[in-house]
């Protein structure tokens, strides 16, 4: 089974990052799907490095091959297929892309009841 967080506004909150923390416990592959540049465009556009992000990703248990960059595209185009049950994030304008244009379920951080909606289609997966 495969999840994936948007990094930025997402993962960056505490209550995430023990949720994905439980879900790597639990054998699940976690993935990051970031809209930030990867190493090579971010030298190029003069972005700030991914430190952080590779730092936090160690903490969790993500590893380093289930970080995937989009380089400012839309993350439809970058999980479609993927095999990921769900993504969550902070973006509507992402979330709305991800629902109308790929078979993965975008779950937005702003409900109330997002973790109990993630665990659901968890369920309905398998899991």
């Amino acid at each position: 089974m495969r999840v994936s967080f948007d990094f930025d506004g997402t993962l960056t909150e505490n209550i995430v990052q023990e949720y994905a923390k439980e879900l790597v416990t639990k054998g699940i592959d976690v993935f990051i799907v970031t809209g930030r540049y990867n190493e090579l465009l971010r030298v190029m556009n003069g972005s700030k490095t991914n430190e952080d992000l590779f730092a936090l990703a160690d903490e969790i248990g993500i590893e380093h091959k289930h970080i995937v960059f989009t380089n400012r595209a839309d993350k439809s185009y970058t999980i479609g297929g993927s095999g990921l049950i769900w993504h969550l994030d902070d973006d509507l304008n992402a979330l709305n892309d991800i629902n109308r244009y790929s078979d993965v379920k975008g779950v937005w951080i702003g409900d109330s009841d997002w973790k109990e909606r993630c665990n659901e289609l968890l369920t309905e997966a398998g899991l």
